[in-house]
């Protein structure tokens, strides 16, 4: 027998539009034009009615934002 040796990628955690503007305490025109003029990632969409962002994501444009 072997050990699986694999590493799983990591878990993301999805955010819905309205979970990201209440993290961020932000409106939603605040949040398009962070996406258009500032880097903010741009929502994935599964279906064109359904965009989510990846916390982890999130995280890493404030953080990046911040130290900017």
């Amino acid at each position: 027998m072997h050990a699986d040796t694999t590493t799983a990628a990591p878990v993301k955690t999805p955010m819905r539009k309205a979970q990201v503007l209440a993290y961020l305490n932000i409106k939603a025109s605040t949040l398009g034009d962070w996406v258009r003029l500032r880097g903010f990632p741009k929502p994935r969409r599964p279906t064109p009615n359904t965009p989510y962002w990846f916390k982890e994501d999130v995280d890493a444009w404030l953080s990046q934002t911040r130290a900017g």
